[in-house]
């Protein structure tokens, strides 16, 4: 997650994307009762893998570094053997010319895409394990417990692991700048998803995706708040500023650094301290800094979403 830059206007954003605040019941099928639960212990191993990869090259996976690329090389090659079409995309015009990976899995109709995405670079100061280490092993637990399962697709998913968004998510506006997104029919956004002190927010609640990821949220007693829409700060950015109906799920609020009373008392956390005390700093490591249980909370969650949005029934 870059800065935090809540933008004005908030409104006119809101009344400008209408689109996403489309009913849940226009999100596609309801998901099938065979839903499969992905297991924390199973997601830890990634993180260890980009903490590992990070100690090898100097204590960073920042974009344009060795760390980024052997970052790049993971993800890629662990889904490689599973079934999904996995690409790299060079970003031309990215302050670092670094690859993203774009993984889709067969079947499903291409013409609705369901689009999930999580960045892979780190900053400077540290090697990005919640931030967003987090977003991206559960992203690749997800793609291979899809790989796993087989489902019947009603629609296509396409998931991707950003680079350069750390350098004004130049990655995945590039994506929608060369590729377009008429195929798309939501994106929803993973980063930060196992803070220290977790809350657990959404951007456009009441979107489908919003929902899709909020039902199970609420099951497991983690009920989501939303955060101000139109917040320029991650990779959903650019899909939502296209028309793109979007939801961004991150545990560590963009509105506020700090955890409130009635937070606290809703989530159980720590009021008056951080959501993510080590963001953007050399403390952002495993297994420190990760909390397993918002881990679950937010990896299943989005399972759901995928399974609600793009599984039949």
């Amino acid at each position: 997650m870059r800065g935090r830059r809540t933008l004005v206007g908030v409104v006119g954003v809101v009344l400008f994307a209408g689109v996403l605040l489309s009913p849940p019941s226009s999100a596609g099928p309801a998901p099938t009762a065979e839903v499969p639960k992905i297991a924390v212990e199973d997601v830890l191993p990634h993180l260890e893998k980009l903490q590992s990869i990070a100690d090898a090259a100097g204590g960073n996976r920042v974009a344009g570094s060795e760390g980024y690329a052997k970052s790049v090389d993971y993800v890629a090659e662990t889904l490689e053997s599973t079934g999904f079409e996995v690409r790299r995309e060079k970003c031309d015009d990215c302050t670092e010319p670094d690859e993203s990976v774009i993984a889709d899995w067969p079947g499903g109709d291409e013409t609705k895409t369901i689009m999930f995405g999580a960045h892979l670079d780190s900053v400077e100061e540290g090697p990005g394990i919640e931030d967003n280490g987090s977003g991206t092993a559960a992203l690749l637990q997800i793609a291979l417990t899809l790989a796993k399962t087989a489902p019947e697709m009603s629609r296509h998913v396409r998931l991707a692991w950003w680079s350069n968004e750390e350098q004004d998510s130049d990655s995945s506006s590039y994506y929608v700048e060369q590729n377009g997104t008429d195929d798309l029919a939501a994106y929803v956004n993973l980063d930060m998803t196992a803070a220290p002190n977790p809350g657990y927010f959404l951007t456009y609640l009441d979107s489908a995706p919003g929902q899709a990821v909020a039902e199970y949220l609420k099951t497991v007693g983690a009920d989501a708040e939303e955060m101000a829409a139109g917040c320029d700060c991650s990779d959903d950015a650019a899909f939502d500023e296209a028309g793109v109906p979007t939801t961004y799920l991150t545990t560590a609020s963009n509105d506020a650094d700090d955890m409130s009373e009635e937070q606290a008392e809703k989530w159980g956390g720590e009021a008056g301290e951080p959501f993510d005390a080590c963001y953007h700093s050399a403390c952002d490591a495993y297994p420190k800094n990760i909390h397993t249980d918002a881990l679950d909370h937010t990896t299943n969650a989005t399972l759901h979403a995928l399974w609600t949005l793009a599984v039949k029934a």
